[in-house]
């Protein structure tokens, strides 16, 4: 095996491996964790007390069986001591943010931004607040979702670690956005214009689910403005523009089912790893 392969760039193959192996361990448990917030906080009930317990008999999960992921499968999605089923639903969102770990780091800080435009290093702080914020920008929509798919409503607070990361960003970074406002414009500028994009979208979105639906939530508003915060105008005029287009064409032929802020996840994390934040020239400006 060569020392270090060419998309690792900063990363010797030594270290970029187990690396993205923890990545996705610390996902898992990221995701695990999303579940008690996805549950609790709509219902305003504490996020650390009581312990995680089975649905069916009350009993309390023992820490080896809450291993993310893995204990699901070792108890076949049932509960230890009375058998009963234990959804699907908790393994899958452990899965899924494991993997958005993994792949966002694959493309952020294990390569060193290759897939951004701006010149990265990973002994640099800029590269991993920049993974930060895009990461706590896609578990915070998945949230959103998840809270939605459950019928209840979003509370404010779901959005305050991504505020909090995101302002940390800003204060530690001078590159968080890779294609910033235009050359001379200073990140107060591109957080600005990148709001103001997604506040945008996100009233366009809220106004056309309202319409079609027949209801809607402040969090799409919400999401919406603080991914323009936190990916710049250019990657939000692209995302915003193709989540109104598919919603609309999806809601007239799903009858209305459809929410929103599914299609925000899934765009958001297309943008992220293929988008290059090119496709939409800050020269304009």
């Amino acid at each position: 095996m060569p020392d270090q392969l060419p998309w690792t760039y900063d990363f010797p193959v030594r270290i970029a491996i187990p690396f993205a192996i923890w990545l996705f361990c610390v996902g898992g448990c990221i995701g695990s964790f999303l579940n008690v917030v996805v549950y609790r906080l709509p219902r305003g009930m504490n996020l650390s007390r009581p312990r995680s317990r089975c649905p069916r008999c009350g009993q309390p999960i023992r820490w080896f069986n809450n291993i993310p992921i893995l204990s699901w499968f070792v108890l076949r999605g049932r509960c230890r001591d009375c058998s009963g089923p234990i959804a699907s639903r908790y393994m899958l969102v452990e899965l899924l943010v494991a993997t958005l770990f993994l792949t966002l780091g694959m493309s952020e800080p294990i390569t060193a931004g290759q897939g951004l435009p701006a010149l990265y290093t990973v002994q640099e702080i800029d590269i991993w607040m920049v993974y930060a914020t895009h990461l706590a920008l896609l578990v915070t929509i998945l949230g959103v979702a998840l809270i939605q798919q459950d019928g209840q409503p979003v509370p404010l607070s779901l959005f305050w670690p991504l505020l909090a990361i995101l302002a940390a960003s800003l204060l530690l970074t001078d590159t968080l956005y890779p294609q910033p406002l235009h050359d001379s414009a200073s990140q107060l500028m591109t957080l600005l214009v990148g709001l103001g994009s997604g506040l945008l979208a996100g009233s366009l979105a809220w106004l056309l689910e309202l319409k079609l639906a027949g209801r809607s939530d402040r969090a799409v508003l919400i999401g919406l403005s603080l991914a323009g915060a936190a990916l710049g105008w250019q990657l939000t005029v692209l995302m915003g523009s193709a989540v109104l287009l598919l919603f609309l064409l999806l809601q007239l032929l799903s009858g209305g089912r459809l929410r929103l802020s599914i299609l925000m996840l899934v765009f958001t994390l297309t943008a992220l790893l293929v988008g290059r934040w090119q496709a939409v020239s800050s020269s304009w400006f």
